[in-house]
């Protein structure tokens, strides 16, 4: 796959098949795009015109939630899909072509352009463009059904609404696997440990935020996953407000714990909202809660475990 970064850099070709979009998450309505696209174009000059960063996150920062994907990992995803040009541009170099314009520079580099997208694409300058004008300027355009989830459509902006509400479960199903979050770690202040759950503490990032509660997780580490339950709150046991984002990685292995604890970065799955955020009356009641929300936990994993659920977390 060859990654193109400017939209001059667009390499002269007889007839591409192509789509543009933000591919945040890349769930089952952009899977699909792309099914239609790799189908059509048989192995030959396909394009991913996608962008660094959100419109929303440039033009209207406070109403912008965060990112599914971790910084990097949309390329990491695309690629495995075996497409030829991943064209990866800087929103604030193309935020002011009008959608003509943009329309116009593509033919100059494509003679034939075969283009997919959804229902509701928008592009261009101000968000102007639609299918019809992508209609009424590019012969072949594949218009690509939207796709419903228990009645509802499958959207980038839909699954961040979903995991900062909590629903893991449901986002889980559009993403069609686990949400991922993957942090820098730093030192906490050992009440995990004082407490017998040693927690790694997570920062916060780019990415949408899961509600505070408690959550049965999965750690990923190289080949292997661990059971694990992650806590994201203020903690209002301690009267605190500093937000903390804590896993606690349940029956690993000393070895193990050596080389995490070695670790920059962390990787986390949620596959699971276990409970709210509570306030305890005492650290001892915090204390009996946490040994219930393991036993929770090992026993939802052990579920899973049975049926051989886990092998879609092993695929990136």
């Amino acid at each position: 796959m060859k990654k193109i970064e400017k939209i001059s850099d667009l390499p002269q070709k007889d007839e591409v098949f192509l789509t543009i979009g933000n591919f945040d998450g890349l769930h089952i309505g952009h899977k699909k795009i792309f099914d239609e696209m790799i189908n059509d174009s048989k192995g030959k000059n396909t394009f991913v015109i996608t962008f660094k960063n959100a419109a929303l996150e440039i033009l209207n920062p406070k109403a912008f939630s965060g990112y599914i994907f971790p910084e990097g990992y949309k390329e990491i995803f695309i690629k495995k899909l075996n497409i030829d040009y991943f064209v990866l541009l800087d929103f604030m170099d193309v935020k002011d072509i009008e959608a003509a314009n943009f329309i116009n520079i593509l033919k100059e580099k494509f003679k034939k352009i075969n283009i997919y997208v959804g229902e509701d694409f928008k592009f261009g300058k101000n968000n102007r463009g639609d299918v019809k004008l992508l209609k009424k300027c590019i012969e072949n355009v594949k218009i690509i059904p939207d796709v419903l989830i228990d009645g509802e459509k499958v959207s980038s902006s839909r699954i961040r609404q979903l995991i900062i509400s909590g629903n893991i479960e449901k986002a889980y199903k559009m993403l069609s696997r686990p949400y991922f979050y993957i942090s820098e770690s730093v030192r906490g202040d050992g009440l995990g440990s004082k407490l017998g759950f040693p927690t790694i503490n997570m920062v916060k990032n780019s990415q949408v935020l899961p509600a505070y509660g408690v959550y049965f997780t999965i750690y990923k580490f190289e080949d292997k996953v661990f059971p694990a339950m992650t806590y994201i709150g203020t903690r209002p046991t301690l009267n605190t407000k500093e937000l903390r984002i804590e896993t606690n990685i349940i029956n690993l292995d000393k070895e193990t714990e050596k080389l995490i604890k070695k670790l920059k970065k962390h990787c986390i799955l949620f596959i699971k909202k276990t409970r709210d955020e509570k306030k305890f009356h005492n650290l001892e009641e915090l204390k009996n809660f946490l040994y219930n929300d393991r036993e929770i936990i090992l026993n939802l994993y052990k579920e899973i475990e049975k049926t051989g659920g886990f092998e879609n977390v092993y695929n990136f």
